[in-house]
């Protein structure tokens, strides 16, 4: 075990080489960003699915179904599941709306700039930024704990070799090599589920032998449970997904007539394969089989290690490569608001690149810091401050851009001051929402005034 454990570093680096160079010849700023915007249904399934299958998807679903059975499992993937349903509503907007302008856009920003002024564009541009380094971050951070939990290898090459070969798959043929990975990705997450149902076929009496609470729907109701961790999960996500650069790198490379096949198709894709997981934790849970649990965020891996010889290193192949995909995938999609730049020229690609490898290091930074998943993730919930923007702006609802920025501002301020004192409670979301609509409310009435001449336009 020891000695093919050793080798996954040298199987990962010399897969990332064969994905990176042997794809296709010749690089331009389309195939880079958004593929030619050339993907089918099923490949868009299998990569929405792929995008939005971070560390904390992988890692948290089965840590729920372990701490809390059915109903923490619930308020973990179906708001998940949820946010993409949602995004594709807003990716359809996009298309339908401005499709002649839409074939030339590359990115979120592209549209944000024709509806507001360069301070609200700049908010956009930090905060997607940001987002893509807490991204590649997490992902570290989640190959990290299994290395350490698990593995017993020292982390350190490890983490340098991973890295590196997120910025080869990244880097090298941009959106085309990253949807192969995420086909990879697949294909091993689908090795994952069908030995988690040969477990689940070997264990047939592990659901009578739950503790009572795991299995309890009406738990689902409990208004602690949805107080403290639904309503703040389904903030955070569905916030998130509305500037997640890497779902909408995805729906500017769908065609268009596949776009809504293939959102419903990686919902479903996505909601299965965390159902399978959530039961992985759930096993872990039943007492009489004695699955020994050292850290609650990988339940998962603990009832395939109690159950197949090779458990660790199946587990540990699927996810870390997973997890480089994904890496590889923040990447990609934050390297995209640098064609704001440079004008969509080839230079784009170059200083694509040269953030990459910026992204990596900071990426590094926090995986050594070892924040809980969960508590990354949902930092990442003052995405929410660019929710009612963002929609605004997808439906051509003329407002004025400053009330906006000032919006963005003080929502972001209030999220930042409650979760660092509080954590992601309710309170934290809800008054980072409320603030955004409040000032989406004045901007869209205020609208017509001028605030130099204190007079209304005509």
């Amino acid at each position: 075990m020891d000695t093919l454990i050793t080798f996954i570093p040298f199987f990962i680096a010399i897969l990332s080489l064969v994905i990176g160079f042997f794809i296709i010849k010749k690089n331009s700023v389309a195939s880079f960003f958004i593929a030619n915007r050339s993907i089918k249904t099923f490949i868009g399934s299998c990569t929405i699915m792929a995008a939005w299958t971070w560390g904390p998807a992988l890692l948290v679903s089965s840590q729920q179904g372990y701490i809390g059975g059915l109903a923490q499992w619930f308020w973990f993937a179906t708001p998940n599941t949820i946010a993409i349903l949602i995004f594709g509503i807003l990716a359809a907007q996009l298309y339908k709306w401005q499709p002649k302008w839409q074939s030339k856009s590359l990115t979120l920003i592209d549209l944000i700039k024709k509806d507001y002024d360069k301070n609200v564009v700049f908010c956009y541009f930090f905060i997607m930024l940001m987002v893509e380094i807490i991204s590649t971050g997490i992902q570290l951070t989640a190959i990290s704990l299994i290395l350490k939990s698990f593995i017993g290898i020292s982390s350190n090459l490890f983490i340098i070799v991973v890295g590196l070969s997120m910025i080869i798959i990244a880097s090298s043929k941009g959106m085309i090599t990253t949807v192969t990975a995420d086909m990879i990705k697949v294909c091993l997450i689908v090795v994952l589920v069908a030995t988690s149902l040969f477990i689940f076929s070997s264990t047939p009496l592990f659901i009578n032998n739950l503790p009572e609470k795991y299995l309890d729907w009406f738990q689902i109701f409990d208004k602690n449970l949805i107080w403290n961790f639904g309503i703040p999960n389904t903030i955070a996500l569905i916030g998130g997904v509305a500037i997640s650069g890497q779902m909408w790198q995805r729906a500017y490379s769908i065609k268009l007539k596949h776009l809504k096949s293939s959102i419903i198709g990686g919902s479903f894709l996505f909601y299965g394969m965390l159902l399978i997981l959530g039961i992985l934790g759930m096993i872990a849970a039943v007492p009489l089989l004695g699955i020994g649990v050292a850290n609650n965020q990988l339940a998962g891996l603990a009832t395939l290690a109690h159950f197949t010889p090779y458990g660790v290193l199946l587990f540990s192949i699927v996810m870390i490569t997973a997890l480089i995909a994904t890496g590889a995938s923040a990447l990609n999609a934050g390297s995209m608001v640098f064609t704001d730049l440079t004008a969509n020229t080839q230079n784009s690609i170059l200083v694509s690149r040269l953030y990459m490898i910026a992204v990596i290091i900071l990426g590094t930074v926090i995986a050594i810091f070892n924040f809980p998943l969960l508590y990354l993730i949902q930092a990442m919930g003052i995405r929410i401050a660019f929710l009612i923007p963002t929609i605004l702006s997808l439906y051509f609802v003329r407002v004025r851009s400053d009330i906006i920025f000032l919006g963005i501002v003080l929502s972001s301020i209030s999220f930042i001051v409650l979760f660092f004192n509080y954590g992601l409670k309710a309170e934290a979301g809800l008054v980072c929402l409320g603030f955004s609509v409040l000032f989406a409310i004045y901007a869209y009435l205020s609208r017509n005034y001028n605030i130099r001449t204190l007079t209304f336009r005509q």
